[in-house]
């Protein structure tokens, strides 16, 4: 464990430097993503870091551009946020780097494929696949052509399309077999193993397991092993055989604290209070593992292992007879189900709004520098031809200006960026071609900004949530709940942030030629105080304050030409 931190503590130190001019980048990128599975925050700490560093250097090198965006891109499929996996692998196939090699695009490809599948965009991921498989065809990559196979039975088992899954599993097996790929191996063992058991083919799914085990044994592959042996341990309970499935859990133990790779003890724990609870031979410490993993499964985050195991805990007060007990931890384990429904939307929400914030930050920061770098080259070509003649001082001063104008745009962007809230964010497009009564809260919710903003709703003085609930046809309870969920805030916050995002824009259009007490009756507001007070609170300055700061960012005003 000292050996990680320090090795975060080197990678954070050289990422922190400049790195995108330096060979010693690649290197980095090495050592990252050897930390993917074993120190997941460093890794996220230093991709984010190069990220920051190819946004921050005009002129990056583009190979380097794609391997960060790829790096980035598996990092967030393994963080099981997809939308920004997807996104990052899209950004990467649009470099030269990716598209000028075919081996490379088919990696990627692939794993944007792997995220599409997570998101079930299933035609998407299909998509992905067929274009990989073409380019593995291209190449004869043997290797790859079975990968995809093995990916593409996945996709055919969330389709509930066993038999599929399992034909073309086995064909990749029989061919990793030929080329001696334990590794793969194993993995097809393992993923027909949970193929057959979803037919419920028992003995036929044992017999892929337990190779499985053997194989991943026989390589030393503790972080691959564990799957395997909890699955064998599911099937001895199948069987009734819980002393079998106890001594596994047994052998789990061992290796989980061996190898340090405790994000595995949830599960663990939830098997033996069932098996505990079936035979009813320690009943307390079924309840103590229940307690346990719900526990473990509050610190990891993961939503489906709290569920399993505040069910399991109310089996367990079922079997002592505790039904009141029982009738609460019921109650718990559905309030559990709604907050992962309510957290999955809202994540999935936050997503997208990242996705869209990168996609249109990165499109203006790259036009801008490329703007920025063509009028440096204008400039030095000006400059150069001022030594032969006098006039070129006078082009030289014109391009000067125009250069001087782009980079205040620039900066006034970034600005007008930093301070954007969620109204400027969201996608504003409601989903094409559903009934509104069957709109989500998230949806619902980017409706209401929709409706907001193009009808200018906030300037409305009077406005309340029976008005707005007329305009997107709901029920007030139902906007209001939408409100609360989706956007975390109430209906008074939601318009008073556009009310006073209204007012920047009047600021930075107008900070000349307006007075700060008119800006706020032409923003909505009902009076002055008011204004002043949700626009300090919203911002950190008081109006004043901030329309001598656009005065500042914009510059004196150009002088008007006189007529002659």
């Amino acid at each position: 464990m000292k050996k990680i931190k320090a090795a975060t503590l080197v990678l954070a130190l050289l990422a922190s430097t400049d790195l995108i001019a330096q060979p010693a980048a690649d290197s980095l990128l090495e050592k990252a993503w050897g930390l993917m599975f074993s120190d997941r925050a460093a890794t996220d700490s230093i991709t984010y870091l190069l990220l920051d560093k190819v946004n921050e250097g005009p002129g990056v090198n583009d190979s380097l551009l794609a391997k960060i965006l790829f790096l980035a891109g598996t990092l967030e499929h393994h963080n099981k946020r997809y939308h920004i996996s997807c996104n990052f692998f899209e950004q990467a196939l649009r470099t030269d780097f990716i598209r000028g090699n075919k081996k490379h695009s088919l990696h990627c490809l692939n794993n944007m494929g792997s995220s599409l599948n997570r998101l079930g965009k299933i035609p998407e991921a299909l998509d992905a696949y067929q274009k990989a498989m073409r380019l593995g065809v291209e190449l004869d990559d043997q290797k790859s052509i079975l990968d995809l196979q093995v990916n593409i039975a996945e996709l055919e088992c969330d389709l509930g399309e066993y038999d599929k899954a399992i034909s073309l599993v086995s064909q990749a097996l029989v061919s990793y077999e030929e080329i001696k790929d334990t590794f793969s191996m194993g993995l097809c063992h393992l993923n027909l193993g949970k193929y057959f058991i979803y037919k419920k083919l028992y003995l036929e799914g044992e017999e892929h397991n337990r190779m499985a085990i053997r194989l991943f044994e026989h390589l030393g592959d503790a972080y691959s092993l564990i799957p395997a042996l909890l699955n064998q341990s599911r099937l001895e309970q199948l069987k009734n055989q819980f002393a079998a499935s106890e001594q596994i859990l047994e052998q789990v133990l061992g290796i989980v604290k061996s190898e340090k790779l405790e994000y595995n003890l949830a599960s663990l724990y939830i098997q033996k209070a069932d098996n505990a609870i079936a035979t009813g031979t320690d009943l307390p410490k079924a309840r103590e593992h229940a307690l346990e993993a719900i526990r473990l499964a509050g610190i990891s985050g993961k939503r489906s292992y709290l569920e399993e195991a505040t069910l399991v805990l109310a089996k367990y007060y079922a079997k002592v007879q505790d039904f009141d007990t029982f009738e609460s931890t019921i109650e718990q384990y559905n309030e559990v189900k709604r907050e992962t429904a309510t957290l999955g939307a809202k994540a999935a929400a936050e997503e997208l709004k990242i996705v869209y914030d990168m996609e249109g930050l990165s499109s203006r920061n790259v036009q801008l520098q490329q703007d920025v770098r063509s009028k440096n080259r204008q400039l030095l070509l000006l400059l150069l031809l001022s030594l032969v003649s006098t006039s070129a001082g006078i082009i030289i001063f014109l391009q000067h200006r125009r250069l001087k104008q782009n980079m205040r745009t620039m900066f006034q962007m970034n600005l007008s960026l930093a301070y954007s809230n969620r109204g400027e964010a969201r996608e504003e497009a409601g989903p094409e071609g559903k009934d509104s009564a069957d709109l989500s809260d998230v949806e619902l919710f980017k409706l209401i900004l929709t409706k907001i903003k193009e009808k200018e709703l906030y300037k409305d003085p009077q406005l309340g949530l029976n008005d707005l609930a007329r305009h997107v046809r709901h029920p007030r309870h139902v906007v209001s709940r939408a409100i609360n969920n989706a956007g975390k805030t109430n209906f008074a916050g939601l318009v008073n942030e556009f009310k006073v995002n209204e007012a920047r824009r009047l600021m930075m259009e107008k900070s000349d030629s307006i007075h700060v007490g008119d800006i706020a009756s032409l923003a909505g507001f009902n009076s002055r105080s008011s204004f002043y007070r949700h626009f300090k609170e919203m911002t950190g300055f008081t109006p004043n304050d901030y329309q001598e700061m656009m005065r500042k960012a914009q510059g004196p005003p150009e002088e008007a030409e006189r007529e002659d």
